[in-house]
Order: structure tokens, then sequence, then C-alpha cells
């Protein structure tokens, strides 16, 4: 499978990961390869991650997700190295965004208008506690069907993105705290000072409130 971790290879100049002239399928990612690391040069028994692997049984890893398990990574717009698991990633048309939670605008731009052709994104919403995400995360030319990695969870949209944000959003705008619309429970004065939008955008967050997407939403809801 094509993820993240190959889109930020290939824009990265496949930088040199100590890979040697092997050959076989990749242990993380399950696609063919001609050089890699040994699994066991980099993980160990206690590695976190192993259910998530797609070949359990390879001795493999391709040099793209070695990269992606990067603790010291490189990128021009940082000033020091950094742990890829600690920010958040876009990668689309030969560019690589690395991302801080400053930036969910952006996020929130790339998800409600997907760049063309293949394309990746991973956000980590918690840096001092963060899982690998970028190898785990697929790349496709998704359109609006995007599949994205959001705290280490895979987030399928099949449509309603943008209409659950907007929902989110226009509760925030009026009064509406994230905590009563992540709970479903409303200060009553609040709701009796927007009925009526309360009782649309409800009708559009009741469904998904337990879900990945919606919590997405929230995450990423500009109150404007």
């Amino acid at each position: 499978m094509r993820t993240l971790a190959h889109l930020i290879y290939e824009t990265a100049g496949k930088p040199d990961v100590g890979q040697v002239k092997t050959s076989g399928i990749c242990y993380i990612c399950n696609e063919p390869l001609n050089s890699g690391v040994a699994v066991s040069d980099r993980l160990t028994t206690k590695w976190t991650a192993q259910h998530d692997v797609a070949n359990y049984a390879s001795q493999w890893m391709c040099p793209a997700c070695v990269w992606g398990l990067n603790e010291r990574a490189s990128h021009p717009d940082m000033e020091r190295l950094f742990a890829m698991r600690s920010f958040s990633h876009i990668a689309a048309h030969g560019r690589w965004q690395v991302l801080s939670l400053r930036d969910k605008s952006v996020m929130r731009a790339t998800l409600l208008q997907p760049p063309g052709g293949e394309w990746g994104m991973a956000i980590c919403t918690s840096p001092l506690a963060a899982p690998h995400a970028v190898p785990f995360t697929p790349a496709g030319d998704w359109g609006y069907d995007w599949t994205i990695s959001f705290g280490g969870d895979l987030v399928r949209n099949t449509g309603e993105f943008e209409t659950l944000l907007r929902a989110v959003e226009s509760m925030l705008t009026s009064g509406f705290s994230a905590n009563q619309i992540k709970t479903g429970q409303y200060r009553p004065g609040v709701v009796a000072g927007s009925f009526n939008l309360w009782l649309s955008s409800e009708s559009v967050i009741a469904p998904w409130r337990e879900s990945a997407l919606f919590s997405l939403a929230v995450f990423l809801a500009s109150k404007e």
C-alpha cells in the first residue's frame, strides 16, 4: 500500500536511511522493495505498533517507512531536527508540509478543498504522546472521499465532513462551547437564545457524535 511515508520520502529526495540492497516485501506497508533496513535493527519486540503492520512475517522495512518513523527528521522549514510523529504532515504535488497545532486552518482548508492527484495527511493531536502515524496513513487520489490519520486512527470521509464541520462552526459562533457540542449537554439558556440554529445543527451532529469524523470536525472547527 502506498502511504504518506512514500510521498514524504520521495519529496525529501529519498535520503539515505542506512538501507542495504535486498529484496522482498516491506514489514510495514507491504510494498515490494529492492533495498531496506532490517526490522531487528530499528524495532524491538516492545514496539507498540506491531498490530498495525501489513506483513508481520517480513524481516525488512522499506526506506520510506524507515523515514516515516524518523525521530530526527529534517525539513527546510524546520529550525532543528524533529520527531515525525510529533507533528502533522501533508504531502501532495511534490510538496511536504510539516504542521503544528497552530496550523489547523491549513489542515481544515486541505480537507475542504482536497488536492488533486495522490496525497496524504496525518494529523497529530498530542505531540508529547503521539503514536507513529505517517507509515500507516494511506495515500491516494481521493477527491472528497479521503482517508486520513487523526491522532493515530484512520478517519474516512464519504462526503459528510463539510456539512458536519459547518454545523459545529455555526454552534461555536452562536455561543455554544466545544464541550457542549462534544457531549450534547447544552446549557438551556444558550439553547433558548439560538433555538432554531441549535435544532438544525444538532440534527446534523447527533447521528455522528460518537464518530471519529465528528471528533475531527470539532478539532478543526473555526469560530468565526
